[in-house]
């Protein structure tokens, strides 16, 4: 008899991968009716729960999947770079592309941009192309995707790991808002901003708030302020902007340094100031996240934070090979450690 998997009883009830995953980690007494069906068929069917996957072999039959990096909605430099090697996509993809290679294997790349029911998703592609191994690059969490390691070796990379329940590796994105504030500080700095978008839904830029936050409490920092975007489909990146660089004009106590999510919005800012006649750093002092290549070029060049980006296909794929070789290892997740590239956007409080 076949092993029961998770999506044989999220088929048979007609409901989400998703779902089936979030009743069989409950416990009882269930607050969903549901869960408490899903729980009971799954007993009947026999399903059994964390078994090691079965599989052995070389590095073939390996899918990355991006999910969720919308470039109509999320209509910033960045994402227009798109699959540039400058661009975070770029990175990852052509990183994985070379790490495959040098074992002798080949990758084959998916864009899943619809981020709902994602792991259903995710699972039936894996089933019908027979993936070997799977490395997932998504834009947010993704509730049940454990479930994919019944069928394949599989790795996420740069997403939240406070959740995860497979091998993983991902950047500091905490600490190193963390390194940005504290070298603020050592500058003089007593008024330090945030700048991100909202709606925020990047995993990412949601814990580069939360490191800006813990940063700003434990140095003591009376002043917080967050400044956001707006971005929609219809209007341009730099349109979307213009909102939080009102909001920043408008506001009677304005920082002496903003740090950003990312580096296209410190790009844009560095634009914006120069319109306003605001000097950088003399005025404002401006500070990116990721180490784009473009930031060492744009004027004045821009300090950001290093994520190191170009390790993380290596340590993928390093992982994707010792869960091949022991399907039954506990799973390892790896963080990588950020710097702070200091150039000419920041500079000493007079």
């Amino acid at each position: 008899m076949d092993e029961i998997k998770l999506v044989d009883i999220a088929d048979q009830m007609g409901i989400s991968i998703s779902t089936v995953s979030r009743a069989l980690k409950s416990k009882p007494p269930y607050d969903n009716p549901v869960h408490a069906e899903i729980v009971k068929l799954a007993k009947k069917l026999g399903y059994k729960n964390n078994r090691p996957v079965r599989r052995a072999g070389k590095l073939d039959k390996v899918a990355l999947l991006t999910i969720g990096y919308d470039k109509a909605v999320n209509n910033g430099i960045n994402y227009q770079l798109g699959y540039s090697p400058d661009g975070f996509l770029g990175r990852i993809v052509y990183g994985v592309e070379r790490a495959i290679r040098k074992h002798g294997g080949m990758v084959t790349i998916y864009d899943i941009v619809d981020m709902s029911d994602a792991a259903s998703k995710v699972i039936r592609l894996a089933r019908e192309n027979d993936f070997k191994a799977v490395i997932l690059c998504a834009d947010a969490e993704i509730d049940g995707i454990e479930a994919l390691s019944e069928y394949c070796a599989v790795v996420q990379v740069n997403t939240s790991q406070s959740l995860i329940r497979t091998d993983s590796v991902a950047s500091d994105d905490f600490g190193g808002i963390t390194l940005a504030v504290n070298r603020l500080i050592q500058l003089g700095h007593q008024r330090i901003a945030f700048w991100v978008n909202r709606p925020t839904t990047s995993s990412h830029h949601m814990r580069r708030i939360d490191g800006y936050r813990n940063a700003i409490y434990t140095a003591g920092l009376p002043y917080e302020r967050v400044y956001f975007d707006s971005p929609t489909v219809q209007d341009s990146f730099f349109d979307c902007m213009k909102i939080g660089f009102e909001e920043y004009l408008n506001d009677p106590e304005k920082p002496s340094a903003i740090i950003c999510a990312c580096d296209s919005f410190a790009w844009a800012i560095l634009r914006m100031a120069h319109e306003y006649g605001i000097n950088i750093p003399g005025d404002l002092s401006i500070v990116g996240f990721d180490n784009i290549d473009l930031s060492s070029h744009v004027y004045p060049s821009l300090s950001t934070v290093d994520a190191h980006l170009e390790r993380m296909p290596e340590v993928a794929v390093e992982l994707l090979t010792r869960r091949i070789a022991n399907p039954s290892a506990l799973c390892r997740q790896v963080t990588l450690q950020a710097s702070f590239v200091e150039r000419e956007s920041t500079a000493q409080i007079v």
